[in-house]
């Protein structure tokens, strides 16, 4: 069951990844950040990825972020990303292409702890393109069948608390690519 009224604590989603990265990665996800923000561990200082407020979509999507990233990326500020503001159409489709892996990771998320998934546009001026309500549901497929990555898996069996995850993911996978090509 999929609910988009699942009151979900972001305390309890940082907890939980706490619990299991802060000690092996040296790193912790904190909430009300203005904007979402990675920080590399520096000296004896941990690692930080600082999610929007406290919404938790912005601490799931950060968190696949991380997931995703190796070990060079996560010694960078940001992971080396760009972030571009007011992008025009050509920009908004580079930016798609590298978002479609995280967003689909966020999805299984998000299907895990049993919440509402809405991809994250960020941009209101240019509109989504097919290619990313597609890619979406592609690279999620992937990642199930593929098998997620160590860090993910760890995470999202954490927040699942026993919810067949890959199978709901798989399904809505398989049937959004169904519709694609009706």
């Amino acid at each position: 069951m999929i609910s988009s009224s699942v009151h979900v604590d972001t305390a309890v989603i940082c907890e939980l990844f706490d619990g299991l990265f802060r000690e092996r990665f040296s790193t912790c996800l904190r909430g009300g950040g203005d904007e979402p923000l990675y920080t590399p561990a520096v000296d004896d200082k941990l690692a930080v990825i600082t999610f929007r407020s406290d919404y938790v979509s912005s601490a799931l999507h950060e968190v696949s972020h991380w997931c995703l990233a190796g070990v060079e990326r996560r010694a960078l500020q940001d992971y080396g990303y760009w972030y571009q503001e007011d992008r025009d159409a050509k920009a908004q489709r580079g930016f798609e292409a590298m978002e479609a892996r995280p967003q689909a990771l966020e999805w299984i998320f998000s299907l895990a702890l049993g919440i509402r998934f809405v991809p994250s546009r960020d941009n209101f001026v240019v509109p989504a393109s097919p290619y990313f309500d597609c890619e979406i549901p592609r690279q999620m497929m992937a990642l199930v069948q593929g098998g997620l990555p160590a860090r993910a898996q760890a995470f999202a069996n954490r927040l699942s608390q026993g919810r067949d995850y890959l199978r709901l993911a798989r399904d809505l996978a398989v049937n959004q690519l169904k519709a694609e090509f009706k």
